[in-house]
């Protein structure tokens, strides 16, 4: 028979052929996987402990080791560098074969991290209609960040050792790159502060999306290439470089990412919130000292400059939160600042929605002294966002009970009486911000506030792990310990959970002209720094665990 005769799709085959090849190292991936699930699994809302952690991290190890394993070896049972290209004389077409390697990589990885991951979510108690979604969304991240880049690294490479071997140079060298490019832009002795200038932010996100996105079309075009052009060289370059371009995208300025954020974030409230100058308010400064790395053993001379400011328009059960503050200082001896203050939050006060607003940045001491000398123009740029305030549900205490649109939550007391642990289990993304209040039977409550400022929408919240574990501490005052720990099981004592969801996202300037500031005796001491608001202040996300 004619080798033109013979027929041209041989999925079936090649698929056949592997899994009859890989099956056991694919199986004990798989049991790795398992046993993950089972060392994750709670049976309360609260931390696994240490004496699980660490067999977790383990356990991930070997698991990611283990993955990259499957899909190199799946992948180089046709190799398509060098001249042991067999599958080129035979009738096969080219994208037959990569449709093959994609399934069979799909069917070893995939498919159990799915399975174990709609167990885990039954076994937590959740309802099939939340767990799908959320394990759908992680395979996607997992397969953007792991297993496509990895296959494009296994078509580029003739065997496993050189795929780690070309892996870890490839890791060396974007680390050596970007640090270069750090050195040479903050100076050699401050390449470490380089910051991301949307890290922490909620804006965040947008940056992310970017990243992922390239990183998505490095990879298919360079494996494209691969299998279709045979094009080994053109395609390792093109992939070192998106790594490189990707690592680098979350550098990318803070403007076009929060305009963007304008653009799509919701406009259901229109904001007229006003910031000022406020009357009859003074500037405080006080001496600070930053410290450098311990491989420096220095401490930078710094003041601590506070402008207060009043905010009025704030609408009711809402909270303003300050995304960014852009400050710049002009003095009449031309002497010029430019840096970022602090972000503080506020709540609305009593009082028709009006609140002083204490705007604080760091000086060097010397660029201070020359701003002193004068009166001193500022100006604030303000990136802001507006919280609207929704009620979620109550948690007893102690307590063990679901919470809606949050998920399981439980509370307990600390082994010294004096810390109310409260943690909640949620399936998919998890609220931007969430405020505890601990009501008593009578008196005042206990705020306490767990903010990650995250406003991507819904649908990209999504991490490798689906399951969000959300632990915070509420500090009681002396009183409450004793009720609590006295007669807990009669205590009265409730947990309020409140959501707030970002309503609207704008930008204000503050432009504060003829601003004297103190000068020599007047500079406070340190133990004269200004406290903060009394307002109870976002904690950083803890993340997924």
């Amino acid at each position: 028979m004619n080798s033109a005769t013979l027929p041209c799709t041989r999925i079936g085959a090649i698929m056949r052929k592997d899994l009859r090849l890989l099956w056991p190292l694919a199986a004990a991936s798989a049991v790795l996987q398992g046993l993950l699930g089972l060392l994750q699994h709670r049976s309360t809302p609260f931390d696994i402990g240490l004496h699980r952690a660490i067999p977790v991290a383990l356990v991930t190890l070997a698991l990611v080791v283990s993955m990259a394993l499957v899909i190199v070896i799946t992948v180089q049972q046709d190799p398509l560098p060098g001249a042991n290209q067999d599958w080129v004389v035979r009738p096969i077409r080219r994208r037959d074969l990569l449709l093959a390697k994609l399934l069979v990589v799909a069917l070893f990885v995939h498919v159990p991290i799915f399975a174990i991951q709609i167990l885990q979510g039954y076994s937590e108690g959740f309802q099939f209609g939340q767990i799908l979604p959320a394990a759908l969304l992680s395979n996607i991240e997992i397969a953007l960040v792991f297993t496509l880049p990895v296959t494009a690294i296994a078509a580029m490479t003739r065997n496993v050792g050189e795929a780690f071997v070309g892996s870890l140079a490839v890791l060396v060298g974007i680390i050596l790159a970007f640090l270069a490019i750090a050195a040479v832009h903050y100076g050699l002795t401050h390449f470490w502060s380089l910051n991301e200038p949307t890290g922490g932010a909620g804006v965040q996100w947008v940056w992310r999306s970017l990243s992922h996105l390239w990183l998505l079309a490095v990879t298919v075009t360079a494996v494209l290439l691969q299998y279709f052009r045979r094009g080994t060289l053109r395609a390792r370059t093109l992939f070192v470089g998106g790594l490189l371009l990707f690592t680098l995208a979350s550098y990318l300025p803070w403007r076009p990412a929060f305009a963007l954020q304008e653009w799509l974030g919701p406009h259901a409230a229109c904001p007229r919130v006003t910031i000022r100058s406020a009357a009859g308010q003074s500037v405080r400064v006080a001496r600070i000292g930053r410290h450098e790395p311990a491989g420096l053993q220095q401490v930078i001379p710094q003041v601590l400059l506070t402008l207060p400011l009043r905010v009025s328009g704030l609408p009711a059960r809402s909270m303003l939160h300050v995304d960014r503050a852009a400050v710049r200082l002009l003095g009449n001896g031309g002497a010029a600042y430019r840096g970022l203050g602090d972000t503080p939050d506020l709540q609305r006060f009593s009082g028709g929605g009006r609140a002083v607003l204490e705007q604080g940045f760091p000086l060097l001491k010397k660029i201070y002294r020359r701003l002193a000398r004068g009166p001193v123009t500022a100006r604030i740029d303000y990136s802001l966002t507006l919280f609207r305030e929704q009620t979620l549900g109550m948690l007893p205490v102690p307590g063990d009970a679901r919470v809606p649109e949050l998920g399981r939550c439980a509370d307990r007391l600390d082994p010294n009486g004096k810390v109310l642990e409260v943690a909640c289990m949620t399936m998919g993304a998890e609220p931007p911000c969430i405020e505890i209040h601990l009501l008593p039977p009578s008196g005042a409550a206990q705020t306490f506030m767990r903010c990650g400022f995250d406003y991507a929408p819904a649908a990209l919240r999504f991490s490798v792990n689906p399951l969000a574990h959300l632990q915070s501490q509420v500090r009681l005052a002396p009183g409450i310990a004793a009720a609590l720990d006295g007669a807990p099981s009669v205590s009265g004592y409730r947990i309020q959970f409140l959501e707030y969801e970002p309503q609207a996202h704008f930008s204000r300037t503050v432009v504060i002209s003829q601003l004297d500031l103190p000068a020599g005796p007047q500079v406070a001491a340190p133990a004269a720094a200004p406290s903060p608001p009394a307002i109870p202040q976002p904690q950083a996300p803890a993340g997924r665990s």
